[in-house]
């Protein structure tokens, strides 16, 4: 019975280990789109200001 419970942690542990490893990688994904909008959303800035000065 012990080497069950034992098992059944070990499985447990690397269950959350998984999870927390998807967590992690959602987290990255989404601080990796927000830079990307931000520096689309600076560049577009960037080129209507430029757009303006050139009329």
């Amino acid at each position: 019975m012990p080497d069950q419970r034992l098992y059944l942690r070990a499985v447990d542990d690397d269950i959350g280990i998984a999870v927390e490893a998807v967590e992690r990688t959602r987290v990255l994904d989404l601080k990796r789109r927000f830079v990307g909008v931000l520096f689309l959303e600076i560049l577009d800035d960037l080129l209507y200001f430029f757009a303006l000065h050139q009329t």
